[in-house]
Formats: C-alpha cells, sequence, structure tokens
C-alpha cells in the first residue's frame, strides 16, 4: 500500500514538474514577446546587445526554476513523501528552506528585466555563495552522507554553481542583465 501511494505521489510531482515547466516556456515567449513588441530596435536587424533577452540569460533564469523545483522537491514533496511511506510525522525529514522563492523571483527579474535585475543578481549571488560556501565547510568537517544530508549536498553543489555563473555574468558581461 505504501509503495503504491509514493509511486502515485511521485506521478503527480511529475505532472506538476510538467506542468511548471511548461507554463515558464510560455512566460519566457511572451517576455521575449512583449520585448518585441514595445522596442522598435528590436525590429530592425542591428540590435544593441541589451535589447533582447540573449540565451544565456534565457538559460539562467530556467535554470534558477529548474533549480527551485529541484529544491522543492527535495527538501518537502520527497521527504514527506517518505513519511507518509514509513507511517512518520510529515515534517520529520524537512529541511526548512525559503530560498526557492528568491530563486524564482531572480529568475523572473533575469526575463522581466526591472532595472534592478542586475543588483538583484549580484546581491543574491553573493549572499547564496558565501552561505553555501559556510555550509560546506561545516559539513565536510563532519560529513553525514545520509540520503537527506546528500540530496542537500547535491542540490547545493548544483544552486553554487549557477549562482557563480550569474555572478560572472552580472560582472564581466553587465549589458547582458
Amino acid at each position: 500500500m505504501a509503495s503504491t501511494s509514493l509511486a502515485f505521489f511521485m506521478f503527480n510531482i511529475r505532472q506538476l514538474f510538467y506542468a511548471y515547466q511548461t507554463y515558464f516556456l510560455r512566460m519566457t515567449k511572451k517576455v521575449i514577446a512583449m520585448d518585441h513588441q514595445h522596442n522598435p530596435l528590436a525590429q530592425t536587424k542591428q540590435q544593441p546587445a541589451n535589447s533582447v533577452l540573449s540565451n544565456w540569460i534565457i538559460f539562467l533564469a530556467h535554470l534558477l526554476f529548474i533549480l527551485a523545483a529541484w529544491t522543492l522537491f527535495i527538501k518537502y514533496f520527497f521527504p514527506i513523501g517518505y513519511s507518509i511511506a514509513n507511517n512518520e510525522p510529515l515534517t520529520r525529514y524537512i529541511y526548512w528552506d525559503l530560498w526557492p522563492i528568491a530563486h524564482i523571483w531572480l529568475g523572473w527579474a533575469l526575463l522581466a528585466r526591472p532595472r534592478y535585475a542586475r543588483v538583484l543578481a549580484i546581491g543574491m549571488a553573493v549572499i547564496e555563495i558565501i552561505i553555501i560556501c559556510t555550509l560546506f565547510a561545516r559539513f565536510l568537517a563532519e560529513p553525514d552522507w545520509s540520503i537527506w544530508r546528500t540530496n542537500w549536498f547535491i542540490n547545493k553543489a548544483f544552486v553554487l554553481s549557477c549562482f557563480v555563473l550569474i555572478l560572472g555574468t552580472a560582472l564581466y558581461r553587465p549589458n547582458k542583465i
């Protein structure tokens, strides 16, 4: 019975992720279309470097959306499903974290390009890099390679690499953000 409910839970998560992916791909196309619609330079062949979203910025925004979904899955959905399957308290294995909301906000800012997008990208990247490096130093001093901490570690390694890329882009190619 527990494996059936876990399989049903995983199927629903897969459907949710597909809907999430479809929604953000549609939103990206709308943002690009709005940029072309309201920007007379976007219709000409010679476009300034910052008039149209680059594929790199679109990639970084979608990477943030995927990382937010992944973080939600490994920090909330997977632990809750495991708890249900083993008849344990629902919040026993949850590591509470609100960073996925911030990642979605930054991903949106990279696509929508409000005036504060570059400052937000630099600030969030610096804060994330400092926090993750500190957490890695603490973790690696006394590692616990349980399924929960290993998932956390792998997720944070990807989040760290994402924010290093964002910081590098914001500092070395400021016209892209």
